[in-house]
């Protein structure tokens, strides 16, 4: 028999498949195939305009990752990155807590208990906050580990 809970998660599922945020599982592998000492940072794509976003630079243009990973406020089913304090993560310990917790559950930022898989959507955000950073894909520079954003249209 199915309950709420398990209609919640099979709507959920189907959520995430029309988004095209980079999964998870895949974000996973981009890190560990990168060099794991190099920091995280993330950018966006030409035409972003965040101007209205508290970001800390890393550099010009790129922007620090903390490593903390919770549920997204926007879809609670989905994973978020932290930023808030601008501090900077590696590749290789940014990959240990993300595959650490495939196979866990997360509370929703109002409830709730989702499961996290490889197919979970990532985002950049700060807990609480919907911001609408979207990672579209990882590239691994000469000095850092990019993940290359744009941001959810209302």
């Amino acid at each position: 028999m199915f309950g709420i809970q398990d209609m919640m998660n099979a709507l959920n599922d189907s959520m995430q498949m029309a988004r095209s945020n980079l999964r998870l599982g895949k974000l996973i592998e981009g890190l560990q195939n990168s060099d794991k000492d190099k920091p995280v940072v993330f950018s966006f794509i030409d035409g972003c305009d965040v101007s209205g976003l508290d970001l800390k630079s890393f550099s010009e243009n790129l922007y620090t990752l903390d490593g903390d990973a919770f549920s997204y406020r926007g879809y609670y089913c989905d994973i978020a990155l932290d930023f808030e304090e601008g501090g900077c993560t590696t590749a290789g310990k940014l990959a240990e807590c993300l595959k650490n917790k495939i196979g866990t559950e997360m509370t929703g930022y109002k409830g709730g208990e989702y499961p996290i898989k490889e197919s979970t959507p990532v985002w950049i955000s700060n807990y609480g906050d919907a911001d609408g950073i979207r990672p579209l894909k990882i590239v691994e520079r000469e000095g850092y580990v990019e993940l290359i954003c744009d941001l959810e249209s209302d």
